[in-house]
């Protein structure tokens, strides 16, 4: 039996980039998470479904307004041919984990001082989140091809432009709520660590600047880097 490593902290700490970064180095394997919220980016840890039952979800839970999930035989099947790693920020699925696998759960909970202008700039990376001129030069295009299709007498065009128009803002309102929720989160989470603090092994520092973000994320996965081969040397007992 080998480890499951479970990454937690805020909204923009560096939990998928120091995910990826073990995996391409071949350190742990990405359990599957499952969830209704759309994919904006290849760096992303969820796989898309409809409900929980496509992904045959057993471990499910609620987050920034996004249902999430994992499948308790995936997990245990898959700890039992190599190191794997996943990030959740919910103490009750946690706890779950931890009663399925006992001691070969290792959890780390990362420390940052990641703000919301950093946050905003982290979103706007990792999801594509627009700024506002971006909105408005397209939304802006849209009402012109409007006033073409009107000039033209072109319903269906007039109809599809539109549409688009309604896509453009749907898309906006949905990421801007979900993205004050990230951030609204931020402050509540680390009251909720520590309430929860027994539940963490390992705590991890990534502090950013403006100028030395790149060696934060490297400092912090330096320190899981270590965590990840320390706890593998012995082989804990699968109680």
């Amino acid at each position: 039996m080998h480890k499951l490593f479970i990454l937690s902290g805020s909204s923009g700490v560096g939990k998928s980039t120091l995910l990826n970064k073990l995996v391409q180095e071949g350190l742990c394997d990405s359990i599957p998470k499952y969830s209704n919220r759309r994919n904006f980016s290849t760096v992303d840890d969820v796989i898309s479904v409809e409900d929980s039952k496509s992904g045959a979800c057993d471990l499910v839970y609620n987050m920034y307004g996004n249902w999430y999930g994992f499948n308790s035989e995936t997990l245990v099947e898959r700890v039992c041919n190599k190191n794997q790693i996943l990030i959740t920020n919910d103490e009750e699925t946690i706890k779950k984990i931890r009663n399925l696998l006992k001691k070969n759960v290792v959890v780390i909970y990362i420390v940052s001082d990641v703000g919301k202008n950093q946050l905003m700039k982290i979103y706007q990376n990792r999801y594509g989140y627009p700024s506002i001129k971006d909105v408005t030069d397209e939304i802006n295009e849209e009402i012109e091809m409007c006033q073409k299709m009107v000039i033209n007498d072109n319903p269906k065009g007039l109809i599809k432009c539109i549409e688009n128009i309604n896509c453009h803002i749907e898309s906006i309102m949905y990421r801007d709520e979900e993205f004050k929720l990230r951030y609204n989160s931020i402050k509540q989470r680390i009251k909720k660590y520590t309430d929860n603090i027994l539940l963490y092994d390992y705590v991890v520092m990534n502090f950013y600047s403006e100028n030395t973000s790149m060696y934060a994320i490297d400092f912090a996965y330096d320190q899981i880097k270590q965590i990840v081969k320390e706890e593998s040397k012995g082989e804990k007992i699968y109680e």
